[in-house]
């Protein structure tokens, strides 16, 4: 990306900005949302465009604040760009107010209580930010999860310490590795020279998570249960590998962009690797009429059937009570890569890639266990298709 590049997309929301109209102690997102109680006189239209570009506003500091403004949109679960342009910013605002419209009396009892909502509204808007990229990006959000649980261990083992910015791990945190902290450093954070000093060293942290994906995978996308538990445990424990490459400190957001970037480049490749026709079985036959075609990047009405389908079979997978321990394992590791897969293709004909014969050595089943787990995972998703209730037919291939 060009120098300067991010700076002028930043710009664009100030494009059609209008001078705001006079405010009341409520603030300007009090003022709108007190207009809509029953009984209140309505907003004029000048104080809705006011409200409008104040939560347009707020949207893409979030976006920004999380990581996802310099990626396509469709990791919030929008179609159509593969940048934020001011149209698609327009879209996300309209959803968010949406999601605010549908916390109206929860802002109203707010607004009564305190006569200010913007606190409110920031993180009513930041959990409508992450739902919609757990939905729409769930490898970028398991990666979030995992990192942080493993930089917060990491920590407590000394082999990462916090030398500036919230203990909590949040994005602006600066890290160092190792226990002893940079007094220099910390004081120097926020200073221009410490920041052409993060960029700088970019190039080496990308090295380095290369390096830390490279012994974690797949398992650090496919391992769900004690498996996840032992992925955290051993990308805490490889941290050291950053000072190797000569990262002495970072920032938490750097680290986690460089390892999302080096994963989703790994597991492209784990899931592009070249199979010979007789490889081709039918491992998508049962899912094609409700996964393969019904990805998120169809229409709106196709979206929101996927993520109910989605939502049912992920359910009565993780209610399974009929199978061993083990097979329970297995079983919630295909589904969950299937839907990744799902989630993360950009056109159906890559959807169908990965052979039986890959997908259990991705991750780790036996191929006369998967063909039964298959076959299950079939009759749930059938069930789920058609709105049936869990029934006998959903179980068998497996004798547990």
């Amino acid at each position: 990306m060009p120098p300067g590049s991010r700076s002028k997309r930043l710009k664009f929301i100030d494009s059609h900005e209008r001078k705001p109209p006079a405010v009341s102690d409520r603030g300007l997102f009090g003022d709108y949302l007190a207009s809509l109680a029953p009984g209140a006189p309505p907003a004029t239209e000048e104080c809705f465009v006011a409200f409008h570009e104040a939560l347009r506003r707020m949207v893409q500091r979030q976006l920004v604040r999380r990581g996802l403004w310099l990626g396509p949109p469709r990791f919030v679960g929008l179609v159509g760009d593969d940048r934020w342009t001011a149209e698609a910013l327009d879209e996300l605002t309209s959803d968010a107010l949406i999601h605010l419209l549908g916390r109206i009396r929860l802002l109203h009892r707010h607004l009564q209580i305190k006569g200010n909502v913007d606190g409110l509204v920031r993180l009513e808007v930041g959990h409508f930010l992450h739902d919609r990229q757990r939905r729409a990006d769930p490898l970028g959000h398991r990666l979030y999860s995992v990192v942080h649980e493993a930089v917060h261990l990491a920590v407590e083992l000394n082999r990462l310490s916090v030398i500036d910015g919230d203990p909590r791990i949040t994005n602006k945190t600066l890290l160092a590795v190792g226990g002893a902290a940079d007094v220099e450093s910390t004081a120097a954070v926020k200073t221009a020279a410490a920041e052409a000093k993060f960029e700088e060293s970019k190039p080496r942290l990308e090295r380095a998570a290369r390096r830390l994906v490279d012994g974690l995978m797949p398992e650090l996308v496919t391992g769900w249960g004690p498996r996840r538990a032992r992925v955290v445990k051993d990308l805490a424990a490889s941290f050291d590998l950053l000072e190797m490459e000569g990262v002495v400190e970072c920032r938490f957001k750097d680290l986690l962009d460089a390892i999302k970037r080096a994963v989703r480049w790994r597991w492209a490749g784990v899931l592009a690797r070249e199979t010979t026709p007789g490889e081709r079985d039918e491992v998508w036959s049962a899912f094609e009429p409700s996964i393969g075609s019904a990805t998120p990047d169809q229409s709106f009405e196709a979206r929101q059937s996927f993520e109910a389908l989605i939502a049912c079979v992920t359910d009565r997978v993780e209610r399974t009570e009929d199978l061993g321990r083990r097979s329970r394992e297995h079983f919630a590791n295909l589904w969950h890569f299937l839907r990744l897969r799902a989630l993360e293709s950009d056109d159906e004909a890559t959807v169908a890639m990965p052979s039986r014969r890959q997908i259990a050595e991705i991750l780790s089943i036996p191929r006369s266990t998967l063909n039964g787990l298959f076959e299950r995972l079939r009759r749930v998703v059938e069930a789920c298709r058609g709105g049936c209730p869990p029934s006998t037919s959903e179980k068998g291939g497996l004798d547990g």
